[in-house]
């Protein structure tokens, strides 16, 4: 007799699951981050909120962290720790502050990049095809502000919206020799 309680000879068959797989949501995922990454305007950006919350998921699904991290880690902890102590003696403290959670953020968005690229290679290749299709736009941004089009140029003009597209610019700054 067989394991469902058929009759004798009867053939089981598994059915196909149904849904995405988990591997194709995660780089789906992954490569959104790498996409949003182009496109900070104010702070908090749509990019930091995403991986804010990717990361808290990544790290509930199992995200795994190895030995070899530990000197990442240990650096970006000083050098975080190293401007907390800076902050007092900042003249516009509520700059130097928002400067340093970024700097920690930043700090804890590459260890999880570490992390994803260490357990499969081949998400270098999502986050890679991302920033491919983030590069247009984005050289399509600066030469808008550096022609100083209206429509364009006054969410990238000043000093706060250079240096944020610059932070944005320099987050996958590993990828730009594969393209």
């Amino acid at each position: 007799m067989s394991v469902a309680g058929g009759h004798p000879g009867d053939v089981l068959r598994a059915h196909a699951p149904i849904g995405l797989p988990v591997k194709s949501l995660g780089n789906g995922a992954l490569w959104l981050a790498a996409f949003l990454s182009g496109f900070v305007i104010e702070e908090p950006a749509p990019y930091e909120l995403y991986m804010a919350l990717l990361c808290v998921v990544w790290l509930a699904c199992g995200l795994r962290l190895r030995r070899e991290f530990g000197p990442l880690i240990i650096c970006l902890m000083l050098f975080v720790t190293g401007g907390l102590a800076s902050v007092p003696l900042a003249n516009e403290f509520g700059e130097a502050a928002m400067y340093i959670a970024v700097t920690g953020f930043l700090a804890i968005t590459s260890i999880f990049y570490a992390a994803i690229l260490a357990d499969d290679s081949a998400s270098f290749r999502t986050a890679t095809r991302s920033v491919r299709s983030l590069s247009p736009p984005s050289e399509l941004r600066g030469i808008f502000t550096f022609f100083r089009v209206q429509n364009i140029s006054r969410f990238t003009t000043g000093p706060a919206a250079r240096s944020r597209i610059r932070m944005s610019s320099d987050r996958f700054w590993f990828c730009l020799p594969c393209c």
